[in-house]
């Protein structure tokens, strides 16, 4: 069906030319694309919230959704991306930014605030310190085994 004309053909063709001739371009604005990912990040954190608190959850599970809503979307972008998942690897941290914008609107909500503007400060702070951990490097150190030592009983059996 798509082939009925060469319409279909050409746009991808186009398009595909526009992509190699703007690579340089998307490689130079790369703090846009981080903000970008901070404000989607923020984005995911208030509607998980949002959606929890709505539907009568407890305070700290409400944080715990939209925590898990927003590092599930991060995670779906870059599936789609074919990129490596963020989180299962060191590097800036991800989760704790939503954590934060998520606590924020939390705070709002119950002080008695207008839940579009509790979401909105939840997407600020979230974006903030995700755009500023991305910046600084901020990162939470590698997750190591436990390496529990047994005490040696000194002298021989009584």
């Amino acid at each position: 069906m798509a082939f009925t004309t060469n319409w279909y053909l050409t746009v991808a063709t186009l398009a595909a030319f526009a992509g190699m001739a703007l690579g340089q371009l998307f490689r130079r604005v790369d703090w846009a694309i981080t903000g970008l990912d901070a404000l989607a990040i923020g984005l995911f954190a208030a509607i998980g919230t949002t959606k929890a608190l709505t539907l009568g959850t407890a305070e700290l599970p409400a944080i715990f959704l939209g925590v898990i809503t927003a590092v599930g979307g991060g995670i779906v972008r870059e599936v789609l991306l074919g990129l490596p998942i963020g989180i299962m690897h060191v590097g800036p941290i991800y989760a704790i930014p939503a954590a934060a914008g998520s606590a924020a609107l939390l705070g709002l909500a119950v002080a008695g605030a207008p839940i579009a503007v509790a979401a909105a400060v939840c997407v600020i702070v979230t974006a903030l310190i995700r755009i500023l951990a991305v910046r600084f490097g901020w990162s939470l150190p590698e997750q190591r085994a436990l390496q529990l030592r047994r005490r040696r009983q000194e002298g021989g059996a009584a």
